[in-house]
């Protein structure tokens, strides 16, 4: 008896949930907006100038689209179609790939790689019109760098753009109380000016290639330039052997409901395999393993928020290991075992999203044998950052 063909359009709506990083791999981000539980965007389906396509997660948690200008609408995956230029059904295996690829779910890759024909029978479609003109569609994603070349590359990258040369990023994070320790962890910070940005990125586009550094996330393809040029705070999100697995970029200093995303995660690029904070997580274990009290792992929602609560755990003296997640919706049920035989703190946001994770980390980790299980607000403001500022 065959076995059942697995879903893989199922498989990838239910693996890519998360907003940001959607609007980030799809190149959306010229001209979006943050709205409440998602975000608004240039709509894929027609030409505009003025974002008017929402994109949120649906009651059950999956991506949904829909543009208030021409009134379409969709799941992840027919809005990639419209951004890929692909038709629905004559082009659904290739949309299938190529968000597979864009996403680095290599084990769908895997299989639709096996599954696919020798002749593919696309039937590749214009995007829709608006006032008689066609916007072309975007050209095949590039390969996706090598591993080990995106930590050399990201490493030399940090090197070049230390975050205490940047002024006002120095200022930002010592507001916060995490300069010292983001400049430990190797936070980066690109100049102000989008000359002297590429000025830092020459180098580098000649020891790598100007290809690798357009397949990292840090220049365009065309017409040129530098990617995201005003997320210029760079985090580095390292596995627990110390390899940079992603930079993330951020916006410094605060950020509106009407402007850009705050974080931004490389194109192409899925997110970190690991929290912030996984590499240092042993040393951390190791150096509190003697202390009377019980350690805690706090599970916390970014990379300044896990330096926040460190910070936090620092100043009252309190055994405790901050993980970041990349995100509220990306948490992963294998994180949990970071709190088997510990006390789990729960420390996400006090906001809906954060209230939601919230829920499933608990349950994860009275699952993993978490010892205890707390759930912790910040005192003042929305996140851990705020505390840290107080």
């Amino acid at each position: 008896m065959n076995a059942p063909r697995p879903d893989h359009a199922a498989h990838l709506r239910r693996a890519v949930t998360d907003v940001a990083s959607v609007v980030a791999t799809l190149q959306l981000g010229e001209g979006a907006k943050r709205q409440p539980g998602g975000a608004v965007v240039r709509c894929p389906w027609h030409a505009e100038k003025t974002a008017s396509c929402s994109i949120t997660n649906g009651p059950d948690g999956t991506i949904r689209a829909r543009c208030f200008g021409c009134d379409a609408s969709g799941d992840l995956l027919s809005l990639a179609a419209a951004v890929y230029g692909l038709d629905m059904r004559g082009g659904f295996p290739e949309t299938l790939r190529r968000v597979a690829e864009d996403f680095r779910l290599w084990s769908v890759v895997l299989e639709l790689t096996k599954e696919r024909p020798s002749g593919n029978g696309l039937q590749m479609a214009p995007r829709a019109t608006c006032n008689g003109f066609k916007s072309t569609p975007p050209p095949p994603p590039l390969p996706v760098v090598d591993p080990a070349i995106y930590d050399a590359l990201t490493s030399a990258l940090l090197e070049r753009c230390p975050i205490g040369d940047e002024p006002d990023a120095r200022a930002y994070l010592e507001a916060r109380g995490v300069f010292a320790d983001a400049e430990a962890r190797g936070f980066g910070a690109l100049p102000s000016s989008k000359g002297a940005q590429l000025e830092a990125l020459a180098p580098l586009a000649r020891e790598f290639g100007a290809d690798t550094l357009v397949r990292a996330g840090l220049v365009k393809a065309a017409p040129g330039g530098v990617w995201a040029p005003a997320h210029r705070l760079l985090i580095p999100w390292r596995d627990r052997n110390g390899r940079i697995l992603s930079v993330q970029r951020r916006l410094i200093g605060p950020s509106s409901k009407d402007g850009p995303p705050k974080y931004l995660f490389p194109r192409g690029l899925a997110m970190p395999g690991e929290p912030f904070g996984a590499d240092t997580f042993e040393g951390a274990f190791e150096l509190l393993k003697h202390r009377r009290s019980p350690i805690e792992v706090a599970f916390v929602e970014s990379a300044i928020d896990a330096l926040a609560m460190t910070a936090l755990a620092r100043r009252h003296g309190a055994p405790r290991i901050a993980l970041g997640l990349p995100s509220a919706s990306t948490w992963r049920s294998e994180w949990a075992r970071f709190a088997t035989g510990l006390r789990a703190i729960v420390a996400t946001d006090a906001d809906a999203a954060g209230e939601k994770v919230a829920l499933r980390i608990i349950e994860d980790c009275k699952a993993a044998g978490a010892a205890s299980i707390a759930r912790r607000t910040p005192t003042c403001g929305k996140d851990w950052g705020d505390v840290a500022d107080a």
